[in-house]
């Protein structure tokens, strides 16, 4: 540009000297005086321009030195970073490990959400934390004996799960309570066929939907007497299960509890449930389901043991209890329903226990529950299309009283009956009423509170013992 400016201004002062030497003889000496004077006050502001361009452009390069010493010093400083910023010397070994499994950019290695929780990813390996806490505390109104009130940690559990190369998952599950530690779940999975899944491990047998859904999604603190006392524990087992837009099909064979160490054959059992959704729109669902549950007793002591409390896990003695010896195996039938319309849900199932003697009279105990709910906030619980279960609501306004938002509250009312007595094995009827109060702050929080009333006959434990009680539970869940 200087350049131009220069090369324009020496062409027009070489054309105005020849025209001023052509007309030399023609002007005087004032005239040519004037056109000097001229010619050299361009000439200085020529020098100004040129002055300040210069100047300009030293600037600029300055400034753009300046940023790049700048960006050195901050690659720098995140290539190896001194030891007084965010890593330790002695624990930079740790931290690299570490870094193998966080989220990183590529195309290999990348964050991803699962609802608020990180989920850790290195290639098709994937690892997410999950757990929760429940603290529960029981106070009784007793009537023919004492019960004495208390507090307890009812379920403390950690866990991790997520994705393996080829098709494949894990999940492991620990549980820390009453100062024991247990396997929950320990398991691997195979998902390499549509809505089809297979697990080998310590897991769930199928049977019954409240035994099936998870506690920390029940509207009760406490699953209702007749599940505690027929549905069957978790086990090491092999399963595979499947569903459709309205149904779900699970079968599976099982071995006992991890925990069980005998020196004889240990006891099996053989599970499967089926749903359908005869009723599915965009407001209401009508949910059916059967499952059947055969069971083997192991070789050791050949017996079927069968309890339950008034619906809470603090009182210390068991409101119903039977033992069935000389067992050669039993067959337990589940049928199951439930409604979801808006706001409102009900559920409903009822059991059946044929238990096969080797000699002597065969028993059969019965037993069952039916429960509603209502979240007065208008918060709908969510229906589980791949397992056929129910899940808990999710605030729409979580807890933050600067915004007026309280979150999500529920109430539920349930009656369960339980029968124990058959034959000549004689161990109680329990009837129990409960109602229920839930809290949900937001997504993770929940605070609960029922109110159970328990009604036993003269065949129980402890004859027509019909204490009341109030319980509680905090839970967080992530």
């Amino acid at each position: 540009m200087i350049k131009r400016i220069i090369l324009g201004t020496s062409v027009s002062t070489l054309v105005l000297m020849s025209g001023t030497a052509l007309a030399a003889e023609q002007m005087s000496m004032e005239q040519i005086q004037a056109q000097l004077a001229q010619l050299a006050a361009q000439v200085e502001n020529l020098s100004k321009v040129v002055e300040q361009q210069n100047e300009t452009i030293k600037q600029q390069e300055t400034a753009l030195q300046e940023q790049k010493q700048a960006s050195t010093e901050a690659l720098t400083l995140i290539s190896s970073p001194p030891a007084h910023i965010g890593v330790v010397p002695e624990r930079q070994e740790s931290t690299q490990a570490l870094a193998t499994l966080s989220p990183a950019s590529g195309k290999d290695e990348k964050p991803s959400n699962i609802g608020d929780l990180r989920e850790f990813r290195k290639g098709d390996f994937t690892l997410k934390p999950f757990g929760r806490i429940n603290i529960d505390a029981a106070s009784f109104n007793d009537d023919e004996i004492d019960h004495p009130n208390g507090a307890e940690f009812r379920r403390i559990r950690l866990g991790v799960k997520g994705d393996l190369p080829g098709d494949f998952g894990y999940k492991l599950q620990i549980g820390f309570a009453d100062e024991q530690t247990d396997i929950e779940d320990a398991f691997i999975t195979y998902n390499g066929i549509q809505n089809t899944q297979f697990i080998l491990g310590n897991h769930k047998p199928f049977f019954g939907l409240e035994e099936l859904n998870s506690s920390k999604d029940a509207p009760f603190i406490e699953r209702a007497a007749s599940n505690d006392a027929f549905a069957p524990g978790r086990a090491i087992g092999l399963s595979a299960s499947t569903y459709g837009e309205r149904w779900t099909a699970s079968a599976g064979i099982f071995n006992e509890d991890p925990g069980v160490s005998s020196d004889d054959d240990e006891g099996f059992s053989l599970s499967a449930r089926l749903t359908g959704l005869p009723v599915k729109t965009d407001k209401a669902l009508v949910h059916l389901g059967a499952s059947v549950d055969f069971r083997n007793p192991g070789q050791e002591d050949e017996t079927f043991e069968f309890e339950a409390d008034a619906d809470n896990s603090i009182q210390a003695v068991e409101s119903v209890s039977v033992s069935v010896p000389d067992s050669d195996n039993a067959v337990f039938y589940g049928l199951e329903a439930a409604a979801i319309y808006g706001p409102f849900s009900a559920q409903a199932e009822y059991f059946i226990a044929d238990v096969n003697t080797n000699s002597g009279p065969s028993p059969q105990f019965d037993g069952g529950y039916g429960q509603v709910a209502w979240v007065v906030t208008g918060e709908s619980r969510k229906y589980k299309t791949a397992s056929g279960l129910i899940g808990r609501p999710k605030p729409d306004k979580p807890f933050d009283p600067s915004k007026g938002d309280w979150g999500a509250l529920e109430l539920a009312a349930r009656y369960s009956t339980l029968d124990l007595s058959d034959e000549t094995f004689i161990g109680g009827e329990l009837d129990t009423i409960a109602l229920g109060a839930n809290w949900y702050p937001n997504k993770y929080l929940r605070f609960s509170g029922n109110y159970i009333i328990a009604d036993t006959d003269e065949n129980a434990p402890v004859p027509n013992d019909d204490p009341e009680l109030l319980l509680f539970r905090a839970q967080v869940a992530f």
